[in-house]
């Protein structure tokens, strides 16, 4: 078992020298890290993925871009499509074709010479953001001040639309306004609890179809139905988390016992220098998936995108087992004021345990689950660098 384990990582191994290997056919730059500068003078012609704390875009990109950062700020154009997610991003730059992005916080400030597909907390369009295709947005507040050349889809909390719409208009929202600068070429339907505001100066020729939510003593439509099946719901969840639970405990102390040696240093590369291990883990996760589907469109790389994804899908689990085992080991270590390292099957399993009940409490328990699981992704990562390095 202990030689299938060896060669399955040596397999994962390959499967990320091959992608590496096949990157400059793929005419791709890979970037990252805590902060990460495009400078203004710098011309990239190859399609940019970039992942990390701090991104800023300064340079021209004639390409593709696929970014994540807690921070993301795109200044240059880019002349095909973007992909962006993370905490706080702004568009400031030109873009040449279709933009998807989602935030928390999401600023599009230029054109757009496609599709806009835009999700997060609060959202602005500004009055500069002029999109060619069709707007697809959803926010707990939107603000739309800019051009919509197609038709626009608009969700959410608060939307206040005081831009052009040349197509159709299509709104579902708590509240609805329309301000002074809104114009709108064709009807605006409106699904709302209340009529939408219209201000003085607004430009709508052909008025608002307004359908109002409907309900039913007091709860929407729907509502009554979904009752019928919460407590059942609510036993399968349950039953789910329990089975998970179990199978995580026993899955971590099976590893820690048997490749106890393989999970000594996988705990020693996570918890030794745990900042290199959180940065590398956020950009395996983020990266791969990007690699291996972009590889995955190209004729001659397609088999080596399949093989990225499924070593991808085999890290992962792997991951989710040994972050048990990475907790357990941190909890042994602190215990012993750092005194003691190394991990056991005892520890494996109280580890998994405590951090799944962790991972129950609101926000803050995801993000302790979240970071425990890139530590471990990142250990993962530096054993299977190793390897790959003893194989050269």
């Amino acid at each position: 078992m202990k030689h299938i384990l060896s060669r399955l990582g040596v397999a994962f191994g390959v499967f990320a020298m091959s992608a590496a290997l096949a990157l400059p056919a793929a005419a791709m730059t890979i970037r990252g890290g805590d902060t990460f500068i495009l400078p203004e003078d710098e011309t990239l012609n190859d399609d940019l993925y970039v992942g990390g704390g701090t991104v800023i875009l300064n340079g021209r990109i004639n390409g593709d871009v696929s970014v994540a950062g807690g921070t993301v700020i795109l200044n240059g154009p880019v002349s095909e499509d973007v992909m962006a997610a993370g905490g706080n991003l702004t568009i400031a730059g030109e873009i040449g074709d279709d933009l998807r992005v989602a935030g928390g916080n999401v600023s599009i400030l230029n054109g757009v010479g496609g599709d806009v597909i835009v999700g997060g907390g609060n959202v602005l369009v500004s009055k500069d953001a002029a999109i060619e295709g069709d707007l697809v947005a959803g926010a707990g507040t939107l603000v739309f001040d800019g051009t919509a050349k197609r038709n626009a889809l608009l969700a959410g909390g608060s939307i206040l639309v005081n831009g052009t719409i040349d197509g159709l208009a299509e709104i579902r929202a708590e509240n609805v306004r329309f301000g002074t600068g809104a114009r709108l070429m064709n009807k605006a339907r409106v699904f709302a609890p209340k009529e939408a505001r219209v201000d003085d100066g607004a430009q709508l020729p052909n008025g608002v179809e307004f359908n109002r939510v409907e309900y039913r003593k007091g709860k929407p439509v729907g509502r009554l139905e979904a009752e019928k099946f919460v407590k059942p719901l609510l036993g399968f969840i349950t039953l789910l988390f329990v089975l998970e639970l179990v199978g995580l405990m026993i899955a971590a102390g099976f590893f820690a016992g048997y490749f106890r040696t393989t999970s000594n240093k996988l705990a020693d590369r996570a918890l030794d220098k745990p900042g290199r291990a959180l940065l590398t883990g956020f950009a395996f996760a983020v990266l791969t998936p990007i690699v291996a589907f972009a590889l995955g469109l190209t004729i001659v790389g397609g088999w080596l995108g399949i093989l990225l994804g499924l070593g991808y899908a085999f890290a992962v689990a792997l991951a989710k087992i040994y972050a048990g085992i990475v907790f357990g080991a941190w909890l042994w270590r602190l215990g012993s004021k750092g005194k003691a390292k190394g991990v056991d099957w005892k520890s494996a399993v109280i580890g998994a345990f405590l951090l799944a009940f962790i991972g129950l409490i609101p926000v803050i328990g995801w993000i302790i689950l979240v970071l425990v699981f890139l530590l471990a992704l990142g250990g993962l990562y530096a054993l299977i660098e190793e390897r790959i390095k003893q194989m050269r």
